[in-house]
């Protein structure tokens, strides 16, 4: 856990246009990430709110692609903690794809397939919003 508080450094660069944050890139990261959940859950914790981030990307790094198993008991065990840690850290979209794909692979196996692709999409677009949330957390 960490203990200290990050410092807040502003650096100016005179070289670099001020650019505008992609509106579509903010609205994937809103979807994916529910800030002001974690926040409140956290109690306005910052290291905590980071650590938190840290411990459930390194888990879901280890879970997606176990999601993988043909083995439908180990695949709903990894699929049911995935799912309760996205929503812990406020990760509904991650959270929503593994609910989605987790109904779906009991159907074929096509259908199955494709909800994995889903997860892995949201996955991604999951990560991004934590990596940019840590950023500006320790900003």
């Amino acid at each position: 856990m960490r203990s200290q508080a990050m410092g807040k450094e502003h650096i100016l660069e005179h070289d670099t246009p001020a650019s505008k944050p992609d509106r579509d890139a903010l609205d994937d990261r809103a979807n994916a990430l529910d800030a002001a959940y974690l926040s409140a859950q956290t109690f306005g914790d910052v290291a905590l709110e980071i650590e938190l981030l840290e411990l459930f990307i390194a888990q879901a790094r280890r879970l997606v692609p176990k999601l993988a198993t043909d083995d439908s008991r180990e695949r709903a065990d990894i699929a049911h903690l995935l799912k309760g840690s996205a929503r812990a850290v406020g990760a509904q979209l991650l959270a929503a794809a593994v609910e989605a794909f987790d109904q779906g692979t009991d159907a074929r196996q096509g259908q199955g397939l494709s909800a994995y692709q889903a997860v892995t999409s949201a996955f991604q677009q999951t990560e991004a919003a934590i990596a940019a949330r840590i950023a500006e957390l320790q900003a």
